[in-house]
């Protein structure tokens, strides 16, 4: 936190506290308290960021997944005839899934 608010005093900007979150991706239930120029910053257990949830236990994996079925709905949806559908989500399990 001193590295952000050097950099924020150096360039006169401004931290809205009230607005900041900490999510730690860590094992542990219990993380160090936050504070940003005295005041507590609000930790979270997960955070969404421009539509991507962030999570301090499960990572990157609620994303993933998310995403997955994100896209399989739209392939589902896709304009193409049925056969090119079917055939586009048996490349989408076959390939994207097991990474």
């Amino acid at each position: 936190m001193d590295v952000l608010q050097a950099f924020c005093c150096e360039r006169q900007l401004t931290v809205n506290v009230k607005k900041t979150k900490v999510v730690f991706e860590a094992r542990k239930s219990v993380c160090q308290a936050f504070q940003y120029e005295g005041e507590a910053i609000e930790q979270l257990n997960s955070f969404k960021y421009l539509g991507v949830e962030l999570h301090g236990t499960k990572g990157m994996q609620v994303a993933i997944h998310r995403l997955a079925m994100l896209g399989k709905k739209a392939i589902l949806h896709c304009d193409a005839d049925a056969q090119s559908c079917a055939s586009l989500i048996q490349h989408y399990n076959a390939n994207c899934l097991m990474h």
